[in-house]
């Protein structure tokens, strides 16, 4: 990067709000309040804690988290206190994510009961959902060509494209 430059850049994937570590560590923590005693829960955990804070070699002691206090707790409510124990609010960049996350729960809890479980197998069929962004937004647009048929844009990109470019006009050889 060129000092005094900014790329700012925007892909389908990148937009996904499972696809956010803040709120993939939210996620591991409901599974492990679902399931406690099971080691994959707990490692998942740990490995979206290390994942969240970019570090490999951080360690974090499952024993402190106040599994009995959050199980009382309404769903709506552990999802706030989750948040807050691990301070996820704190990035900016984690902000629209969370808030969206906490959205689906508010749409989930508008049709079925406030049960943790009952979220976690409602969210395997509507994990793809997304943020929005504004189309406006001063970003690099990462997407393929499928996707970006019928888009008008000032200028594309196309990496590693080998293409012949061929000037002559129709008819001619």
């Amino acid at each position: 990067e060129k000092e005094g430059y900014r790329y700012d850049v925007i892909s389908n994937e990148s937009l996904f709000i499972k696809n956010n570590a803040a709120v993939h560590l939210v996620l591991q923590a409901l599974n492990l309040m679902s399931a406690p005693n099971q080691a994959l829960s707990s490692a998942q955990l740990k490995y979206a804690y290390r994942q969240y804070h970019a570090s490999d070699d951080l360690e974090f002691d499952l024993a402190g988290l106040p599994l009995e206090q959050w199980s009382i707790l309404v769903f709506s409510d552990l999802v706030r206190k989750i948040i807050s124990y691990f301070d996820l609010e704190k990035r900016e960049t984690d902000q629209a994510y969370l808030l969206a996350f906490q959205d689906l729960i508010l749409d989930f809890l508008k049709f079925e009961k406030d049960n943790l479980n009952d979220f976690l197998d409602w969210w395997q069929d509507h994990d793809s959902r997304s943020i929005q962004v504004s189309e406006d937004q001063q970003a690099i647009r990462l997407m393929t060509v499928h996707k970006s048929k019928g888009l008008q844009f000032k200028a594309v990109l196309v990496p590693y494209c080998q293409w012949k470019l061929d000037h002559s006009g129709p008819g001619e050889q």
